[in-house]
């Protein structure tokens, strides 16, 4: 049977598919090189042409989430049919992706992005994400600003501050979220922390209490809660 050869970039985007796959699947820790080999039917060597380990493919996954988390923000940026209140709220409303994972696959992502191995790889995400998303976040802020709905002196570093909150705020939910079974009543938790995010960032950005809304992520939150 003739070798078929592919494109790089190709080659490579089904690693990631396969990879996420099966961390989804059976979690980084059980999901081994030989796995992803065999479900994509390639040697070992081909693997190692792309990636230098397992930690470097996981690393590549979430660089891409990241990614696909600018590819979300950035319409809503641009749509000038939106004021800046819109636009802050839908960007908190998540992407459609996220909404539509189901609760087995939001717990297994959890699970393997909250073990105690992974918190420099869990940091150098959320880095990451600050990094790439404040350049936008702050184009929202500075609409805001010139709407004479928010009112701040610096866009960018309330940028930043909004999403080193949130930061704080996703790790203490995950912790709550993978806790469940132990405590059912971390939901209430959960959404007692959402309801405060929601007020700190409108005092942040200087509106009037009740203008930002995570209303999405409070019905994503009673669907995982009743599934």
């Amino acid at each position: 049977m003739p070798r078929i050869s592919k494109e790089y970039d190709v080659r490579r985007q089904e690693f990631l598919d396969t990879a996420q796959q099966l961390f989804f699947r059976h979690g980084y820790e059980q999901t081994s090189v030989n796995m992803i080999l065999k479900k994509m039917g390639v040697a070992k060597g081909t693997f190692y042409h792309y990636f230098n380990s397992k930690e470097d493919l996981l690393n590549a996954i979430t660089d891409r989430m990241v990614r696909q988390a600018l590819d979300h923000l950035r319409p809503i940026v641009e749509d000038k049919h939106l004021g800046a209140i819109e636009k802050l709220n839908e960007y908190f409303a998540g992407s459609v992706d996220f909404k539509m994972m189901n609760k087995e696959l939001i717990k297994s992502w959890l699970r393997v992005m909250y073990r105690d191995e992974n918190i420099v790889l869990r940091h150098k995400v959320q880095v990451a994400n600050i990094k790439i998303i404040v350049p936008e976040l702050s184009k929202i802020i500075t609409q805001g600003m010139e709407e004479g709905v928010f009112n701040v002196s610096h866009p960018v570093q309330t940028a930043e501050m909004i999403l080193m909150l949130g930061n704080d705020i996703g790790d203490i939910s995950a912790n709550l979220l993978l806790e469940l079974d132990e405590t059912a009543g971390n939901f209430e938790l959960i959404e007692e922390r959402i309801d405060q995010y929601e007020d700190v960032i409108a005092r942040i950005l200087g509106a009037p209490k009740g203008t930002i809304t995570f209303q999405e992520r409070k019905e994503l939150l009673k669907a995982f809660r009743d599934a």
